[in-house]
């Protein structure tokens, strides 16, 4: 037991601390494994300040609030590791060394039983956190994509229609190109005929 106190960073106790244990020393101590497994947390949550403010000026009630709340949490985790003995007030105050050792020794296996299936999972723990992290990225990656792509199609739509103006503007040139020729072809043959006409003319005068 004092080995793993230490090597768990809980609590740095001697054997004389266990053999002839005191109140103050043993609730320090059922306190630290209790916040060592999250199991202590204060119940005075639902009191208002008025309340709190009394708590603040009565020491003594302050003491023994927190010595039944300890008391009921150790309760509450001996009985879930079924321990065979029932767990009393008088087990923090007027304490007894076999009892003691019996709560401490079944406090503590689940301590090491905890510890280590934690120690199992820590690396699944950690792995699922890297992918979950990828994943956030990838998402984040995807929708930024997303976002590209439809600025990238609407840059096409936009270049599309761009072209189709310019492809119209090329149909009507060609258009007007091809009236133009062909105004001048109707001219062109109107010249030929006025000057044929021209031609025989003289010509008929001169023989006559």
């Amino acid at each position: 037991m004092i080995g793993f106190l230490a090597e768990a960073r809980i609590a740095v106790v001697s054997d004389a601390d266990l053999h002839n244990p005191n109140p103050d020393f043993m609730s320090n101590l059922y306190t630290k494994i209790l916040t060592h497994l999250d199991w202590l947390q204060e119940d005075h949550g639902q009191l208002d300040s008025a309340a709190l403010e009394q708590l603040e000026k009565n020491h003594q009630y302050v003491d023994s609030v927190r010595t039944m709340n300890l008391l009921g949490k150790i309760k509450k985790l001996l009985a879930s590791v079924e321990c065979p003995e029932r767990f009393t007030r008088k087990d923090l105050i007027m304490l007894n060394t076999e009892r003691t050792e019996l709560f401490l020794s079944a406090i503590l296996t689940f301590c090491i039983y905890r510890d280590t299936k934690m120690n199992l999972l820590r690396p699944m723990v950690e792995e699922m956190t890297l992918l979950d992290k990828q994943l956030q990225e990838l998402e984040d990656r995807i929708s930024q994509l997303n976002v590209e792509q439809h600025n990238e199609s609407r840059e096409i739509v936009d270049a599309v229609s761009i072209v189709e103006e310019i492809r119209q503007a090329v149909s009507g040139l060609n258009n007007d190109q091809r009236s133009a020729k062909a105004v001048i072809r109707t001219l062109k043959d109107r010249a030929i005929k006025v000057i044929n006409h021209t031609i025989i003319a003289l010509h008929e005068a001169a023989v006559s």
